[in-house]
């Protein structure tokens, strides 16, 4: 199991969470899994779940920057 996604950040150096939810409306069930620092450019990322044990159903991405007006996309 695995997610596959490609993204970029209009800043470079921009983070990008991935991890996982016991329900996906309750912000507080979040679980990070790993921190992706982003670039500018589209690139293709991978996220392995094939050793996960714990009881989230749900993969979730969270936007980890700090400044105001970062996109990621």
């Amino acid at each position: 199991r695995r997610v596959r996604f490609r993204s970029r950040s209009g800043t470079a150096g921009t983070v990008l969470k991935v991890g996982t939810m016991t329900s996906p409306t309750d912000v507080n069930t979040y679980s990070n899994t790993i921190d992706i620092t982003l670039t500018t450019t589209h690139t293709e990322y991978v996220v392995p779940f094939d050793t996960y044990t714990g009881g989230n159903q749900y993969v979730a991405f969270r936007h980890g920057a700090e400044a105001a007006g970062t996109n990621i996309g």
